[in-house]
Parts: structure tokens; C-alpha cells; sequence
């Protein structure tokens, strides 16, 4: 993906012809949701901050991080627009396959093997499935009863109460 302005996706099209169509998608999708996320305006400003506070190594830290959750954001919303996650997890190999076969020059798609085995991994063990209406209905149940036995415990305080008339002082001065 390139600009901020108007953001391109950009893929080559020999990669292009050797996916699978739900593979295509899926990268497709995952990039949309870098735009949909405004993650491009974000890593612009991560990358100010990075070459101002060059010199910490917590910000290098943070912003690893930070890329790594972008990712993990994208890959969520791939997988809850009905994608499936076994479709969704071969696209990332099917990259990396092509850049090691026909293009080690092009860029890789991580930087080390265990990065992308432990994203392949959580796609996989990602759940697909969202609660019922028994559990959200349980839910609702449970935040009633503990607003109700608050609201017991907790009696609202007298509005009229005896006013006593203030004493006053035997001296006066």
C-alpha cells in the first residue's frame, strides 16, 4: 500500500496470477483494513517519532509492538467479515512462498520466520464464531441483578430531614 492522500494497493501481477482467488481476497481484504484503520497516517507519525527519539531503545521496542498489533487488528477484521481462517492463513505463506521462489529481491512479508509462524498460528486459533443470544441475554441478566443489588444495598439518603435550630453563643460580643 502507497500515499496517504489517496492510498493504492499495489501488488505485482505475476503474484496476482499464482493465487487462489480466496487468497487474493484475503490479502485484498487485509490491506483495505490498513486503510480502513487510517494505519498509513499512523506509521507516518511513528516514524517521526522514531527519528526523533532514535536514541531509545523503548521507543524501538514500542514501536515493534505497535506494528505487530496493527497487524493483528487487520488480521482480526479479516477473519470477522467471514473469511476463513484457514484461506486467510494460507495467503501469508502463499507470499512468502513467491518471494523466496521466483523473487528473493521483492520485499518479505516478516522479517523473521517466527513472526510469521506465530501470525499463522493466532489466525488459526482465532474463533470464528460470536456469542449467542442465551450468553449476551445472560450477560444483560448478570449487569441487572448487580445494578438492582447495588441500588438495595445502597439507599438513597433522607431528602427532609429534622433541621435542629443552631445554637447559639451565650456571649455575643
Amino acid at each position: 500500500m502507497i500515499g496517504f492522500v489517496k492510498p493504492l494497493i499495489l501488488l505485482p501481477a505475476a503474484m496476482v496470477n499464482n493465487l487462489h482467488t480466496d487468497q487474493l481476497e484475503a490479502i485484498l481484504l487485509h490491506e483495505l483494513a490498513h486503510i480502513k484503520r487510517h494505519d498509513y497516517l499512523l506509521n507516518i507519525f511513528q516514524s517521526i517519532v522514531e527519528a526523533i527519539l532514535f536514541f531509545n531503545p523503548f521507543i524501538w521496542w514500542i514501536s515493534k509492538n505497535i506494528r505487530i498489533e496493527r497487524e493483528h487488528c487487520c488480521d482480526d477484521l479479516v477473519i470477522a467479515s467471514t473469511v476463513q481462517p484457514l484461506h486467510y492463513a494460507k495467503a501469508p505463506v502463499a507470499l512468502e512462498e513467491y518471494r523466496l521462489t521466483t523473487n528473493p529481491m521483492a520485499m518479505a512479508i516478516a522479517d523473521n520466520k517466527q513472526y510469521l509462524f506465530h501470525r499463522i498460528k493466532r489466525i488459526m486459533e482465532m474463533k470464528t464464531s460470536h456469542r449467542s443470544y442465551s450468553q449476551q441475554f445472560l450477560a444483560v441478566l448478570i449487569i441487572l441483578t448487580g445494578v438492582a443489588s447495588i441500588a438495595w444495598l445502597n439507599p438513597a439518603k433522607k431528602i427532609l430531614k429534622k433541621k435542629k435550630p443552631p445554637k447559639r453563643n451565650a456571649f455575643r460580643w
